[in-house]
């Protein structure tokens, strides 16, 4: 049985951004998971560090199955006046805020899954590394950094696939 959502306040503190986990549902596998900040790709392929810019998830044909608040982060790691990029969309892998900088730390899953033309090691063993790999990189990152505090990283992994 999954845990109990994040209780969070309706309205933080002054100047302070709500950061939700995005979850679509990936049957048959695991479900992706996503911030406002994307780690965009597949086990096969590898995945991306990619940033959407002004992206509106109503607009959106790819709705997430649950939207999950994970906390309140201080102003002081956003720049909300680049982050939106001026109004327009635009896929970017360049960062303009601490909480952008703290994530582009967490690098981004190499490809993981072999295809059937792949030579393999037989007895190796295969870990794959998707996007919720990558989430719990990047949680880390932001509890190194104080971005996030322990209780939200301690849910993220409770409610893992």
């Amino acid at each position: 049985m999954a845990p109990d959502p994040m209780l969070i306040a309706p309205e933080g503190p002054l100047e302070s951004l709500k950061v939700e986990l995005l979850i679509y549902n990936g049957w048959h596998f695991k479900d992706h998971w996503a911030y406002c900040i994307r780690a965009t790709g597949d086990v096969m392929n590898g995945f991306r560090f990619e940033i959407e810019r002004f992206y509106n998830l109503r607009n959106s044909p790819d709705h997430p199955t649950k939207t999950v608040p994970l906390q309140w982060v201080d102003g002081y790691y956003f720049d909300e006046k680049s982050m939106p990029n001026n109004g327009e969309y635009k896929i970017d892998n360049s960062t303009v805020c601490h909480f952008e900088a703290s994530t582009y730390k967490a690098n981004a899953p190499e490809r993981t899954l072999n295809a059937v033309s792949n030579a393999v090691t037989p007895g190796k063993k295969l870990t794959q590394k998707d996007c919720q790999t990558w989430i719990f990189v990047s949680v880390n990152q932001f509890l190194e950094d104080s971005i996030f505090n322990l209780e939200t990283i301690t849910y993220l992994r409770n409610i893992t696939q």
